[in-house]
């Protein structure tokens, strides 16, 4: 699993990716809290993109693993309706 940082480069991410694969890692899990995804990526070349609305499953790597994409991620404030104030005269 690797969570994106802000200060990561796409150069850097692709490398360890690759470093990864080359060590034989069968799934590589990365997490973009600034968009809220998780990119999966296989031995195979393929990838796929979750958002936080869909379900993550550990494939035959971890089998019977599911996770909720969006328990990834802090909970997102509700924001409340505002309502505006006259000022008195």
């Amino acid at each position: 699993m690797e969570v994106i940082s802000p200060n990561d480069l796409a150069k850097d991410l692709d490398e360890k990716l690759e470093d990864y694969l080359r060590a034989g890692v069968k799934l590589i899990w990365v997490i973009n809290p600034e968009t809220r995804t998780l990119q999966i990526y296989y031995p195979d070349g393929t990838s796929r993109r979750l958002h936080e609305t869909d379900e993550v499953s550990g494939d035959s790597v971890i089998p019977g693993f599911r996770c909720p994409v969006a328990a990834l991620f802090p909970a997102v404030p509700e924001v409340l309706p505002t309502t505006a104030v006259s000022p008195s005269a």
